[in-house]
């Protein structure tokens, strides 16, 4: 799953209890704050690559939109013998594709948020996959206070969902029972998700703690960013990482859900994003989710 996108001003705080959300609605205001966009030809995959390329993208895509990644954009591990070697390379097609974005401002976090909303009727693979995968990443909106002296307070959130569908490509392999590594890999995953319960829990599946982000932001010399945060998205830019226990997963009805907590993330990586929050509405970044793989039989 992976999306590209650049930011601006977000819609008013939304209550989650008052009404059942349709993915990609909150962009589509009257008021002209946010739009949405999914066209896969909105916004030109990119290398982080030169001045030229990025002004062509920022012509080519309206404000706060955003398109569908190729799995391509992402370098991931390769067998055989990765433990060895530790080669990566561009990854095959995403087994999900994104179908809506959307993002609110809350005062408190809200898990499995796929509960408020109305997911569209998908014809379920015939396997035990869901067809519909939600990611939905609680994101803090304010400068992380120094765990030291600072006191806990109330504080304002945003919620980035996801919505991806399982791929053409995808079902084809389950009906014709042709697991790939991939596809294996994604049923121990979910099935130790199922077993285990929605949040972590002492001696769990390791599976459990697979989930890996990847964010990359494609134009870091025209986001604006100051000294500090550049030398961190120098430093830290597409480099894979696991939420090992800032992850949460649901299940409902024809959907699973992935909640990401960046809330338990270390200060650093928080004081980052508060840079980057800065100039938001001037960056262009891929987000994707993966499941590592380790032995070759994953990869």
């Amino acid at each position: 799953m992976a999306a590209a996108s650049s930011d601006a001003p977000l819609p008013g705080t939304v209550l989650a209890e008052s009404k059942q959300l349709i993915p990609g609605n909150l962009f589509h205001h009257d008021t002209g704050a946010a739009k949405h966009v999914h066209s896969d030809d909105e916004v030109s995959q990119l290398d982080v690559g030169t001045s030229d390329e990025v002004s062509e993208a920022r012509e080519a895509a309206p404000a706060t939109s955003w398109s569908a990644c190729h799995g391509s954009a992402f370098h991931v591990r390769i067998g055989p013998n990765y433990a060895a070697h530790g080669k990566k390379a561009p990854s095959d097609a995403a087994m999900f594709e994104v179908f809506a974005m959307d993002m609110f401002r809350s005062d408190k976090k809200i898990l499995h948020f796929g509960r408020f909303a109305k997911i569209p009727e998908q014809k379920a693979p015939p396997s035990d996959i869901p067809p519909i995968v939600i990611i939905n990443c609680l994101v803090p909106d304010y400068n992380p206070p120094n765990p030291l002296w600072a006191q806990q307070r109330r504080r304002s959130r945003l919620q980035r969902r996801f919505y991806a569908s399982i791929t053409d490509e995808t079902r084809a392999l389950l009906e014709a029972d042709d697991l790939s590594p991939a596809l294996g890999l994604l049923k121990n995953f979910l099935e130790a998700c199922r077993k285990e319960g929605s949040l972590h829990i002492p001696d769990e599946s390791p599976l459990r703690q697979r989930c890996k982000c990847i964010a990359r932001v494609d134009n870091p010399r025209e986001a604006g960013f100051g000294f500090a945060t550049k030398k961190l998205i120098d430093t830290y830019n597409a480099k894979p990482f696991l939420a090992r226990t800032s992850s949460s997963f649901y299940f409902g009805e024809g959907y699973f859900e992935i909640d990401i907590d960046v809330h338990c993330f270390g200060y650093m990586a928080k004081s980052g994003l508060a840079g980057v929050r800065e100039t938001i509405e001037t960056v262009i970044f891929d987000f994707g989710l993966v499941l590592q793989g380790e032995p070759d039989e994953e990869l």
